[in-house]
């Protein structure tokens, strides 16, 4: 369980905290564009494209080379209608043909322990003294941490599903199909058909609904 020797390691820098945004049916209460490795003109353009489009979209120089533009919410989210408006909004800034990517980075968990992707929380010790992981103010050319960061983000406007809701039939984007149930299995159920191995239910689970990338060396490792 989380408690505050954890914490207190992330905010000093002798450990690093990471979240899962998804719950067990498919919500969340923020999104992520990631930016890594892209130029300050798209952290600008997804910036102005999210003010077009009413969303206040907080901006974390992160922990490697580039930024992480957050969408937070106010209450939980089904994952398929944020992860739609975050596709959008790339599209809008005209950085659609970038591999860009975002989270939740699935509608719906997956994976063995049901947890989809994560992402390392902001605020930690050793980034912050190397001026990342804050919270940035893009007016001007040098893109300055906030001073006070709890009161920044105490400040941001939080996103309503009925504004998501708004914003999918205005622009016409397409939510993806996220009500098909993750898949159960039992031991000795055969792992698919015509295969009578005596797999483990974890095994047979991978052969029947099979690996989606990152994992599939990990899963070959373990088969």
């Amino acid at each position: 369980p989380l408690g505050d020797l954890h914490i207190k390691a992330h905010l000093k820098g002798s450990g690093r905290l990471g979240i899962f945004p998804l719950t067990l049916d498919g919500r969340c209460k923020w999104g992520v564009i990631d930016l890594d490795g892209l130029s300050r003109a798209a952290v600008l353009a997804l910036r102005q494209a999210g003010r077009d489009w009413g969303l206040d979209l907080p901006i974390e120089k992160s922990k490697s080379k580039g930024y992480h533009v957050w969408l937070f919410l106010d209450d939980w989210t089904p994952a398929a209608k944020v992860r739609a408006v975050l596709r959008g909004l790339i599209d809008t800034a005209g950085w659609g043909k970038h591999p860009i990517e975002i989270f939740p980075k699935q509608s719906r968990p997956n994976g063995n322990d049901g947890t989809g992707n994560g992402l390392y929380l902001p605020f930690n010790g050793l980034s912050v003294r190397e001026g990342r992981t804050l919270f940035v103010n893009l007016n001007g050319e040098q893109w300055p941490p906030y001073a006070d960061q709890a009161a920044y983000l105490a400040a941001t406007a939080r996103t309503t599903e009925a504004q998501l809701d708004a914003l999918i039939e205005v622009h016409g984007l397409v939510v993806e199909d996220s009500s098909t149930p993750r898949a159960s299995h039992v031991e000795g159920d055969p792992p698919s058909k015509g295969t009578r191995l005596p797999l483990p239910p974890c095994a047979a689970a991978a052969y029947a609904e099979g690996v989606e990338e990152p994992g599939r060396n990990l899963w070959a490792h373990f088969l």
